[in-house]
């Protein structure tokens, strides 16, 4: 049980900042500490929404559902788009940022969706 507590959302944590820095280095937003900039908005955002998440299935005892997960998504590509606007609003336009943002946490939702569940399962042995 240990594994869920604290194994499981850290490496929850790791795929995110992985696949978030991959997609803006994919949209060439490096140098400047940009990285950096993007690998703290996911170690901001993510342990909050994983909080949130298990929250509601400890008092629900069921996984949250669908339209709760988008609606908090959406709270977490705004939060990190206004991070990244705050930091380079001056240098990088509203539009480019927020699509950067949204592309960002596209990509990890559907790598967690697609193949967290199986690293979870070949890692611990549980489903």
């Amino acid at each position: 049980m240990l594994y869920s507590i604290f194994v499981i959302p850290i490496l929850a944590l790791v795929l995110t900042v992985g696949i978030e820095v991959v997609v803006a280095m994919i949209f060439r937003f490096q140098g400047n500490n940009r990285l950096k900039v993007v690998a703290l908005a996911s170690v901001i955002t993510n342990p909050i929404l994983t909080i949130v998440l298990s929250i509601l299935a400890m008092f629900t005892a069921v996984e949250a559902p669908l339209y709760v997960i988008l609606v908090l998504e959406v709270i977490v590509v705004m939060v990190e788009y206004y991070i990244l606007h705050y930091v380079y609003g001056k240098k990088e336009t509203k539009k480019r940022l927020f699509v950067l943002s949204l592309s960002m946490n596209a990509a990890s939702y559907l790598v967690g969706v697609l193949v967290f569940e199986q690293i979870v399962h070949f890692l611990f042995g549980i489903n």
